[in-house]
């Protein structure tokens, strides 16, 4: 099975072409530019790098979300584009689940937090057997105190939440943290290696189906609710 992936949940974009358990290509680039600008130039690079033509493609896969509303439109847009041109099933991939892959074969929990700015993060905590995800709390919006409180047992720390609020959430558990991957940048890859999970037990989906995971509001929302409240 042949499965490009790509997020652009952040300040990072990645894209990936792998097959089975090898990347063949992955290109991960941080810029503070807008996606829209470089996903599919980057797309065709990791096609091109992998000797892959786009329509030897089996599944596409997009993180979901939680994280920037412009960004998450643009890759499920991109995404859902792709699928409807090739006629190829899509699987959405939440971005706080592809944080803590690169973790699944420790023997610790987890515990994702993302800088939500506001003074708020996205977090999840998980626990893994034999590789895989095994038990993971409801994702969240909440405080960096609430997220590593909901998380007091945890020995890994993973995320730009985590960097971001690292002096409060040792505050909140009076102990010191060492936060990893603490520029919270997602491989592609990893995106790919769980849709390829999803996909064998038949979680692919209409590309009509998959919707973006925000959590809260987007700030427009909030911005307008705030001026008509005060009129």
């Amino acid at each position: 099975m042949k499965i490009l992936a790509f997020d652009t949940s952040g300040g990072s974009f990645s894209a990936a072409l792998c097959e089975k358990d090898r990347v063949l290509a992955e290109e991960t680039i941080i810029t503070n530019k807008t996606h829209a600008r470089h996903v599919m130039p980057v797309i065709d690079k990791v096609l091109s790098l992998a000797g892959i033509e786009i329509s030897e493609l089996d599944l596409i896969a997009v993180s979901r979300g939680p994280g920037s509303f412009t960004g998450l439109r643009i890759g499920l847009g991109v995404a859902k584009g792709l699928s409807y041109a090739l006629s190829l099933p899509v699987v959405g991939i939440s971005t706080l689940d592809a944080l803590v892959w690169p973790f699944r074969d420790s023997a610790k929990s987890a515990c994702a937090i993302v800088d939500a700015r506001r003074g708020e993060v996205y977090t999840a905590r998980y626990n893994f057997s034999d590789g895989v995800i095994c038990d993971k709390t409801e994702e969240m919006v909440c405080s960096p105190e609430q997220a590593v409180k909901n998380a007091e047992d945890c020995d890994l720390f993973c995320g730009s939440g985590a960097s971001a609020y690292i002096e409060r959430m040792e505050a909140a558990l009076k102990k010191k943290i060492v936060p990893l991957n603490i520029e919270s940048v997602i491989n592609a890859s990893d995106i790919a290696f769980l849709a390829a999970c999803k996909a064998m037990n038949n979680d692919g989906s209409d590309p009509s189906a998959i919707l973006p995971v925000y959590l809260r509001r987007s700030e427009a929302e909030i911005n307008f609710e705030i001026r008509n409240s005060s009129v």
